[in-house]
């Protein structure tokens, strides 16, 4: 050559270690003007020595990203590249030090030559291939793998596509192209590309005098990864560009003969949406069709009607229908008011739908969480529990996954695009296109009928319960969002009351009975206490429920002059008075209990206290150490001893009492439901993008298996029988 066109190389690195020092070894002996030689290593978040190795080699440019994906990797070099042409290079590979200067002969012969493919050797001098060869059915293979270089394929033949193990391109014709399709990941992207070479009009060339040693797999075959994007991408190439043929190749994929159905199911949305991407409407709609009845063939009716329902909301015929669970509904509580806050943050931009067990009053609701309840309600009847004359839905009944009342809730969510398990039903299947359990703690055993871990998205109250997540059921949630507590009510004259705010729970876990004991014991030492304060219990309740009998019992024994008062159910407005009226509050759950399901796991009605300038004497432990600093907002008591203490503190000292309760209020408002809101539309957001354009699966959850773990505990996929 004449000329010495400028060059890229482009060399994508994944936890490469000693192979990448190799690479760029050789690639430094390349006989090459180095004005003219720009090197890119793009690296895909590596955890091993890479980044030391390639400090120690400056002459490099580095380009580092945040994952594993080895299209989005060079289409990130090829956006940084400066040379006329651009060569991929993998980081398994050691080139001759000609290896450019050939390549380089072959694509300036022909201005219509636009991808030259290196010949690519084993590390034992066989033939790894010299272009791609079709089989047929969309099936491509490395031609001459494994035979003996005898100089058979070194011809001037024109070629499909080649292998970007070593392959060099035009750089505004890859940019006209668009680059790399980044859906594909890795493996058949350069099939693709090739593909889409040819029918801009360029040719694909060979140079059998560029010879790079590769050590095939060198890299991936470490993480298992191919088996799955090879036979993935077949298929979305087919969708792409043959969609005529979509059918004929799922019955001839891999996938299918070999019965990993799992995974033909996973590729499913990805199919949908690059028909809907690269095709006409009308096209993309019947090729879609065509595949949903191939489908019925392999699955059943409800796992096909799954994929018909997600792609309506990917073809943008509706918006993604919301299905909100909470078997709990009926009573007043935190958790309830949790996840009603989620749904008025996105019901102006979603469909919502409640399931529950019983007649929903709305306007008790709207009273009790001061939040509008506008949404369709369906009753799911569970006879099971009907029979035993009870409200109480006890889940701890629950033991035989083949005799599950509450599959007649996961028959109706599998109707929706999002279900959202509000309550802590964990016996509850994961059917619906995507699946979010709001764990407000971990309160069952890790058994055949706790469906938790299979859901797609957990989300937790706080970090106390986070914890526990990981250490009771083995896996991390994805999310902490802190309860969205908004109960500041309008100034008014403090009174000496203590408030107290939780649910009569038939376990006793709240500790009311503890606490009317202890005030009984305060006002016997103290009588002007007796006299000048009183004692409120406030809670959702069954009124005849048996803890609320035991509390009403205590009282009771201590004679009708203790002022204590026990009301239930109050609508929202009630509360919001007694908590601009109360001077302290108090909360013992997880007052001498050992299990961590006893203990409070946030403590909303804590928060609530604080935003009204009530200070809280709350129990040393759980969520509620994330809430406030003893001493400055309120105060930790790990016993009856303590609470006592620290109220006839607050009780003495009136300055301190104003004082504490000014910090108790700003550090209240930091929980305030704005940014609770704020999170939850983002969320959602996000959410409504994958089901309409669905990523493709992290390369981390193919490698390590946890894709094809996922996929085989669920119960959504199921075959035709």
């Amino acid at each position: 050559m004449t000329r010495t066109p400028a060059v890229t190389v482009i060399v994508v690195n994944h936890d490469g270690g000693a192979m990448l020092s190799d690479c760029l070894r050789a690639l430094r002996r390349t006989r090459y003007p180095r004005a003219a030689l720009q090197v890119l290593v793009v690296d895909n978040a590596s955890t091993d020595a890479s980044r030391r190795i390639l400090e120690r080699h400056r002459w490099v440019e580095t380009i580092p990203l945040a994952r594993n994906d080895y299209c989005a990797a060079n289409n990130a070099g090829l956006r940084r590249a400066r040379g006329r042409y651009v060569v991929f290079l993998n980081n398994d590979t050691e080139v001759e030090p000609l290896w450019l200067r050939a390549l380089l002969r072959v694509a300036e012969s022909d201005r219509r030559v636009g991808a030259v493919g290196a010949k690519l050797l084993l590390p034992d001098g066989r033939l790894q291939g010299t272009g791609h060869e079709p089989l047929g059915r969309h099936y491509v293979r490395d031609r001459g793998f494994g035979e003996e270089d005898r100089g058979q394929y070194d011809g001037a033949t024109e070629l499909d596509s080649v292998c970007h193990a070593a392959a060099l391109y035009r750089r505004d014709t890859l940019r006209r192209l668009g680059g790399f399709d980044e859906d594909f990941v890795m493996y058949y992207e350069d099939v693709e590309l090739g593909h889409r070479l040819r029918a801009s009009g360029a040719k694909v060339r060979f140079a059998p005098a560029s010879r790079v040693r590769h050590r095939f797999h060198g890299t991936s075959a470490r993480y298992g990864v191919e088996n799955f994007y090879g036979n993935r991408n077949r298929l979305l190439f087919v969708a792409k560009h043959r969609p005529d043929d979509l059918v004929r190749s799922v019955f001839t994929s891999q996938f299918y003969e070999n019965h990993d159905i799992e995974y033909l199911y996973a590729v499913a949305p990805d199919l949908m949406r690059k028909l809907l991407r690269s095709h006409p409407r009308a096209r993309a709609e019947g090729a879609v069709r065509s595949l949903l009845r191939a489908y019925r063939e392999i699955f059943d009716g409800p796992t096909v009607s799954r994929l018909a329902r997600r792609y309506e909301v990917m073809s943008g015929r509706r918006r993604a229908r919301v299905a909100v669970y909470d078997h709990a509904l009926s009573f007043v509580g935190g958790g309830q008011q949790y996840v009603l806050t989620m749904a008025d943050a996105i019901r102006a931009t979603h469909e919502v739908t409640y399931l529950t067990h019983a007649p929903v009053d709305r306007r008790q609701m709207s009273a009790w969480h001061a939040l509008p309840f506008p949404y369709h309600v369906r009753t799911i009847p569970l006879p099971y529990y009907q029979v035993r004359r009870t409200r109480e839905l006890n889940k701890g009944y629950v033991r035989n996954p083949r005799c599950n009342p509450f599959d007649a809730v996961a028959r109706v969510a599998q109707e929706y695009d999002v279900f959202i398990n509000g309550n802590m039903m964990d016996r509850v299947r994961p059917m619906a296109n995507h699946n979010v359990f709001v764990c407000h703690f971990p309160d069952s055993p890790l058994d055949e009928v706790c469906y938790a871990r299979d859901y797609d998205e957990t989300l937790t109250n706080s970090r106390y319960t986070g914890g526990w997540v990981e250490r009771l059921w083995k896996y991390r949630p994805d999310h902490c969002l802190y309860p969205p507590v908004s109960a500041v009510a309008p100034a008014w004259r403090k009174r000496n009351l203590i408030l107290s705010v939780a649910r009569f729970e038939e376990e006793g876990s709240k500790k009311q009975v503890e606490m009317v004991g202890a005030f009984a014991a305060l006002c016997r030492s103290h009588p002007r206490i007796a006299r000048d304060w009183e004692l409120l219990l406030v809670g959702g309740a069954i009124r005849n429920g048996r803890y609320y009998a035991r509390v009403a019992a205590e009282v009771a024994a201590h004679g009708a002059g203790l002022p204590v008062r026990m009301l239930v159910n109050l609508p929202r407005r009630s509360l919001l008075r007694l908590y601009r009226e109360a001077r302290i509050f108090w909360h013992l759950c997880g007052l001498g209990e050992t299990a961590p399901h006893r203990i409070e796991h946030f403590g909303m009605a804590t928060v609530e206290a604080m935003q009204n300038g009530v200070v809280p004497i709350v129990f040393r432990g759980g969520g509620q150490l994330e809430i406030l600093e003893h001493g400055v907002h309120g105060f930790f008591a790990g016993s009856r001893e303590e609470l006592l203490r620290h109220t006839l503190r607050l009780v003495r000292s009136p300055g301190l009492l104003a004082h504490m309760a000014r910090s108790a209020r700003v550090r209240g408002r930091a929980f305030s439901p704005g940014p609770f809101r704020a999170w939850v539309r983002r969320w959602f957001d996000d959410l409504a993008r994958e089901v309409r354009d669905p990523a493709p699966p992290s390369v981390e959850a193919v490698a390590h298996g946890r894709l094809l773990e996922r996929l085989r505990r669920d119960g959504r996929i199921r075959e035709r029988r």
